[in-house]
């Protein structure tokens, strides 16, 4: 006896808003991986690989984007989050879920086919490029520590200020999000080593970078209200808190 699938609502959006003639859903183990690599990521982004030239609008040189949904436990509570993205994505012919697989979809059966063998084949790339050490979302394919955004196709980095080093390269994936460091439950050789360090090593330059933002300058303002009282206006250690006039060139930090 034949029944309707749990995804049926998926499949009939693929069909109505971008005039599909079939629809795959694979629950292959690469477009599972590539979407745990970066657990919050919403996209996945990869360029300059010979099988892109595979997917529909699509060439070489061209940065190809697949939106990621986050999953459900039951395939028609996805109906809701897909249709956004689609909708967001409109040239997209395929949608990522985390931790469950891909819907890819085409003109006709071949081409859902076709495009669902190349998404695996970049998918299995990029998973592999990442585990030496290479970043799959940059032409160059160089190292995930020293990627340069500057090379993307678009010309310009969608990265924010506070992202991005002096040298134009960009930080790697944060492996802990602080809180809060009141009462923490982490061994001090953690605060330390790893904590003070980060501050001691980036605050100092995003301070700069961001120095003519209104949230920085109240930022700066705070941190001299919170140095004065404790090192004294006139102490040189207290950097930026020496000189109620201290300039972007004086932000210091001992």
């Amino acid at each position: 006896m034949l029944t309707v699938i749990l995804c049926d609502m998926i499949h009939c959006l693929a069909y109505e808003k971008r005039d599909a003639g079939a629809v795959i859903h694979s629950h292959g183990i690469e477009s599972c991986l590539v979407t745990m690599i970066n657990p919050f990521s919403k996209e996945f982004r990869i360029t300059h690989m010979e099988m892109i030239k595979g997917i529909k609008g699509h060439g070489y040189y061209d940065e190809l984007v697949v939106p990621i949904i986050d999953n459900t436990a039951h395939e028609h509570q996805l109906t809701e989050s897909f249709a956004k993205a689609i909708e967001e994505y409109p040239k997209t012919t395929a949608v990522l879920v985390r931790n469950h697989g891909i819907f890819v979809w085409g003109d006709s059966w071949i081409s859902a086919k076709t495009q669902s063998e190349c998404y695996h084949y970049l998918f299995d790339a990029a998973i592999k490029l990442h585990q030496v050490g290479l970043d799959w979302s940059t032409p160059n394919h160089g190292p995930i520590l020293s990627a340069r955004r500057g090379l993307s196709i678009a010309g310009e980095s969608n990265l924010s200020t506070k992202a991005r080093k002096n040298n134009g390269d960009i930080d790697p994936s944060p492996r802990c999000i602080v809180l809060d460091i009141e009462g923490t439950t982490t061994p001090i050789s953690f605060v330390s080593e790893v904590l003070f360090p980060y501050a001691r090593d980036n605050v100092g330059r995003h301070l700069s970078a961001t120095y003519d933002t209104a949230e920085t300058k109240a930022d700066i303002k705070l941190l001299r209200s919170q140095l004065i009282p404790d090192c004294g206006a006139a102490s040189p250690k207290t950097g930026i808190a020496a000189s109620r006039v201290a300039g972007k060139a004086a932000i210091s930090f001992f």
